[in-house]
């Protein structure tokens, strides 16, 4: 069995303070607004009917 491929840099697995805030507005923004905008749109595209054949399910 093959070893995984590494890096041949090494980086440091550290966030700042700035990072780290930065990375949770970011999650928040995906849970609070786009997660909704998308399961919004997933369930009017399978209000449809058909999924098979409804392109807004298949390709939002």
């Amino acid at each position: 069995m093959k070893k995984p491929l590494q890096s041949k840099t090494k980086i440091a697995p550290y966030i700042t303070p700035q990072g780290q805030k930065r990375l949770s507005g970011e999650l928040s923004y995906l849970w609070k607004v786009k997660r909704p905008q998308v399961t919004r749109a997933v369930a009017e595209a399978a209000a449809m009917g058909d999924r098979s054949e409804n392109a807004e399910y298949i390709y939002g």
